[in-house]
């Protein structure tokens, strides 16, 4: 199991339920529209395996099956709160790595501010100009200025 599907401690811990905000409305369609349309579905498909519609009286014991469902129903949805714990936990581990790296680009980015200040300064400072040590300065600045092409004695790089 590779890091991204390993479940992590918080889908072994208890579900955090909190209290949730009114709804907002938006263009989404209604859900009481979304659920008939299924039933007619579960109808359907009810119809086609069982031969029948689900009708009163029909032998089997509607509260046994009702509450055989309701605990299917927990399962599922304590395994998606889990799931969604075990996303939001991963989810924060890669946001610190993120933050991370950008700390560290971060330092980067003032190191070579300095080493480009430097070498400007230091060619600056060449009386003759045209040096060897000025020409291979001015690359480095422009390598860290990130030129996609610099010119290296006739040839690109």
């Amino acid at each position: 199991m590779d890091e991204a599907t390993k479940p992590s401690e918080a889908a072994h811990q208890p579900a955090r339920i909190e209290d949730q905000p009114p709804p907002t409305p938006n263009d989404q369609p209604a859900v009481w529209g979304l659920v008939i349309a299924d039933m007619h579905e579960r109808d359907q498909v009810g119809r086609e395996r069982y031969g029948t519609p689900l009708q009163p009286h029909n032998g089997r014991d509607a509260l046994v099956d009702a509450y055989q469902e309701a605990l299917d129903l927990v399962v599922y949805l304590r395994q998606a709160l889990a799931e969604r714990d075990d996303w939001k936990a991963r989810a924060e581990k890669w946001e610190s790595r993120y933050r991370l790296v950008r700390k560290s680009q971060a330092k980067l980015t003032r190191r070579l501010d300095r080493i480009r200040a430097e070498a400007r300064n230091a060619s600056d400072m060449d009386p003759v100009g045209n040096s060897t040590s000025t020409r291979t300065l001015d690359r480095i600045v422009q390598i860290i200025d990130g030129a996609d092409e610099v010119e290296d004695g006739g040839q690109s790089t």
